[in-house]
């Protein structure tokens, strides 16, 4: 068998350089492979590629769910493995589908992003990272949520799989330096996706001779040989320790997400520009840009007016620290540049967190809100809050993702005080879960507290 598969990749290799036109043989070889990995197995991922010694060679990248139910732990091994050269993305708030759970519905873009988007990025924010990756759960997606989801993250992927094709075949999981795309898609290295190492080979002599980049995601890791080594959703370390040794041995590059989406879509790239976030201002940073303008644009804009801060600059490289306007509520921004009025490239997304101040509580993670209101921790199985110089009559406990306060929530009368304490019950779920408590004064929003964690059962 072993004999079989190397005559059949020397066969393909031969036909493969046939058939590849000369004109797109390159002088730079960017063949290469992209692993990405999704969920939440940051043990699996630290135990494997933590220990590795080629991390500079070997890159991943970690499309992370459920940010908000991490230990610190597990987001210290994260932090980890960003220094070691590997990109850690973005996998949603809680998992939820585009199909699924939002039926693909154009009237629900705006639940979506504010159920799934926005509190994952102000959850990683908060511990200091900011994604420009984003991969959908299940790879389901339309171009309407590309259109929305792009303006919190410039490269998205998703999933291919056609049980019809062999993995060399599949053209939507490669791309290269002269291709245009909006998604990247992967296909799957689980047990459960039937793709044998024989066939991840031919996928990868398909990207060395035709100087591709191939995109491969999976989930766990898991033990050669154990309960759990069966898994549909995980890979053994055996398999991919062959995948890598088999990359290698070719000659492949490894790429994190973002680097490999820069390969294309060269008047789209804008990954020169970094914006990071310094109490009120935004820093931006841009090398190989020529420009003479950065605006500060809201994420659901996408250019600049006058409304919006921005400063002249000059020269192809260089940094500044532009003031954004103080909100009560945590805002998420990217940075513009222009060169003679023209866009010409555009930063990652970041949060930045509200006018207010105070404590996260037991959550520990979430931007402050007002200075009114206190949340004072958990107690005896209740949230407790104190707030002052606020006239409010109602205070509902709406989880992170709600934007009003519903019947079924759990909710008390304030009977109209400006100044009290109180304690409301929330029961724990089977997970982690986060939750906002939002005060009403005649069925109107007057003010937020911080966002708080109760752990689950």
């Amino acid at each position: 068998m072993k004999f079989f598969n190397k005559l059949f990749l020397s066969k393909f290799l031969l036909f493969s350089l046939v058939l590849l036109p000369l004109q797109a043989v390159k002088s730079e070889d960017v063949g290469g492979v992209v692993l990405s990995f999704d969920d939440t197995y940051v043990d699996h991922w630290y135990d494997y590629f933590g220990k590795r010694t080629d991390n500079a060679e070997v890159k991943a990248t970690f499309f992370v769910s459920h940010w908000h139910t991490l230990s610190d732990d597990e987001i210290k091994k994260l932090r980890r493995l960003r220094a070691m050269g590997h990109e850690i993305g973005n996998h949603t708030y809680s998992h939820k589908g585009v199909a699924g759970d939002y039926n693909f519905d154009p009237g629900r873009i705006q639940e979506y992003l504010d159920d799934q988007i926005i509190p994952s990025i102000a959850n990683m924010a908060a511990d200091g990272f900011h994604p420009v990756s984003f991969s959908y759960p299940s790879g389901e997606r339309n171009e309407t949520y590309d259109a929305a989801v792009r303006r919190y993250f410039p490269y998205l992927r998703t999933t291919f799989a056609d049980e019809n094709k062999k993995m060399f075949q599949m053209d939507d999981i490669y791309h290269g330096p002269n291709s245009e795309y909006q998604v990247l898609a992967g296909d799957g290295v689980d047990n459960s996706y039937g793709n044998p190492i024989s066939e991840i080979e031919s996928a990868f002599m398909r990207a060395k001779t035709k100087n591709e980049v191939v995109i491969l995601y999976a989930h766990r890791i898991l033990e050669n040989k154990g309960p759990d080594s069966d898994h549909r959703f995980g890979i053994r370390k055996q398999k991919l320790n062959r995948i890598i040794t088999a990359a290698k041995d070719m000659g492949l590059k490894f790429y994190t997400f973002a680097e490999a989406w820069q390969l294309g879509n060269k008047r789209e790239a804008s990954t020169d520009v970094n914006a990071t976030v310094r109490g009120n201002k935004v820093a931006v940073s841009w090398n190989n840009v020529a420009a003479d303008f950065v605006g500060i644009v809201p994420v659901e804009q996408d250019e600049w007016d006058n409304s919006m801060p921005g400063a002249a600059v000059s020269g192809s490289s260089g940094q500044i620290k532009i003031s954004v306007p103080k909100a009560t509520d945590p805002t998420s921004y990217r940075a513009v540049l222009y060169k003679n009025f023209t866009r010409v490239a555009r930063s990652n997304v970041v949060v930045v967190a509200g006018s207010g101040s105070g404590g996260s509580g037991s959550g520990g993670s979430a931007p402050s809100a007002s200075p009114k209101i206190t949340f004072l921790g958990i107690d005896e199985g209740k949230a407790r809050f104190q707030w002052d110089g606020l006239v409010t009559d109602f205070i509902g406990i709406v989880p992170v993702g709600e934007r009003e306060w519903r019947p079924g929530m759990p909710w008390a009368d304030a009977h109209g005080s400006a100044s009290d304490k109180i304690g409301l019950r929330v029961e724990p779920q089977s997970t982690d879960r986060q939750y906002v408590a939002i005060f009403y004064r005649d069925s109107a929003e007057v003010g937020r507290s911080v966002v708080f964690t109760i752990k689950g059962i």
